[in-house]
């Protein structure tokens, strides 16, 4: 989405503001890290200050959305859904009748059917003929199947929730905050961009762009450059004792109002108490010495143990690592695939047509690997066939 055109703001200027606005993120933990932000920023009234300005993440928020429109359907949970597609692929002819996990099967199923939802992505009939590849013609069956189901039971997978939406939203049945809040690092598929299309072609919501980085209402893009340093040590010891201390000097000059630091670790299991030992030594000694805190103080170290997984998690960092995996003499399909869909390569959503056909042709030839100069070959062509 192009936020380039919205009102600025800080999360000082939205926990202030009586409107109603819900801040969109994409996880929970950063949703939870902005909830506290956001109660330093005004603690006046915290229950108050929450009925006012909600922080979700972007598919909780779409759920409570269509609850409180008091809907005919039900949303289903992952583990409601997964239940269905099993019934769906142990009755298939496609699987063997000792397949050991058809589970693992059902989970690939859903994905593939939540992202096809998501990218209203349909395969014609004309491609399912006898020189189709078979994965394509089990997706179409399974998908098919998976569809008649939820009209049956009068349920919707999260994949077709925006759709839905729009729907509602076209019978004036939404309930919407004041403002619509986004982030930069928001991540919107194809049916939620149209979602927000729609509300803001409806006039009912003002959409505004949160600048989190910045500690000033109202914005701007002045950021400080970071000049980055290597720092070779001889063990995790002298590592994370470096680490510490870099971090008790941030601290010490830290204004109100800027961002936190963050420690990402290589191998968490290796780093992790180490690292714990170092930050008590070095950032908060009082944890080590608890009898020196004054009277009524309590043992509150300035630090938090996210657990969020590895940096690959992140969408827009898995994105970044199959762009450079393109580099290897014979990338697997799977990465060329996922360099198409992926909504961080530049103009994606007005490209998302033609690398989708193209995905689609790499999957019809088979093949498990290609050489970049090739991919590269068959894009250019596409697109002139595109243009002609």
């Amino acid at each position: 989405m192009d936020t380039s055109q919205f009102p600025r703001c800080s999360l000082a200027d939205l926990a202030s503001s009586d409107n109603s606005s819900v801040l969109l993120v994409n996880s929970e933990p950063v949703a939870r890290q902005l909830r506290v932000q956001a109660l330093n920023e005004d603690s006046s009234s915290a229950e108050a200050r929450f009925e006012t300005l909600q922080i979700l993440p972007i598919e909780q928020w779409l759920v409570k959305l269509w609850d409180e429109s008091f809907p005919s359907k039900q949303v289903l949970r992952p583990v409601q859904l997964l239940a269905i597609a099993l019934k769906i692929v142990e009755k298939s002819e496609y699987i063997a009748v000792d397949a050991l996990n058809t589970q693992v099967v059902a989970r690939q199923f859903i994905e593939a059917f939540e992202l096809s939802e998501l990218w209203g992505i349909t395969i014609p009939e004309n491609r399912l003929g006898f020189a189709a590849a078979p994965e394509m013609q089990v997706f179409a069956q399974w998908q098919a199947e998976m569809q008649q189901q939820l009209v049956e039971q009068q349920a919707l997978s999260h994949g077709q929730l925006p759709q839905a939406l729009i729907a509602m939203l076209a019978e004036g049945l939404l309930e919407l905050p004041t403002q619509i809040v986004f982030t930069e690092v928001l991540e919107i598929d194809g049916a939620t961009q149209q979602l927000f299309d729609a509300i803001g072609n409806s006039g009912l919501s003002k959409f505004t762009y949160c600048e989190l980085n910045s500690p000033v209402g109202g914005g701007g893009d002045e950021r400080k450059t970071i000049e980055p340093r290597q720092f070779v040590a001889e063990n995790i010891e002298a590592e994370v004792e470096a680490a510490a201390r870099w971090a008790a000097q941030c601290l010490q000059t830290r204004q109100a109002g800027q961002p936190p630091i963050a420690l990402l670790l290589a191998q968490p299991d290796s780093y992790n108490q180490p690292l714990l030992n170092a930050l008590e030594q070095h950032v908060y000694p009082l944890t080590l010495f608890p009898q020196q805190l004054a009277e009524g103080e309590l043992l509150e170290a300035p630090w938090r143990q996210l657990g969020v997984g590895k940096l690959t998690d992140f969408a827009m960092i898995a994105s970044a690592r199959d762009i450079f995996a393109l580099g290897l003499p014979e990338p697997d399909i799977e990465v060329f695939s996922r360099v198409l869909r992926s909504q961080f390569v530049h103009e994606y959503m007005e490209k998302s047509a033609i690398r989708a056909q193209i995905d689609l042709y790499l999957r019809e030839k088979g093949k498990k690997q290609a050489r970049l100069k090739r991919f590269l070959k068959i894009c250019e062509q596409q697109q002139d066939f595109e243009e002609n």
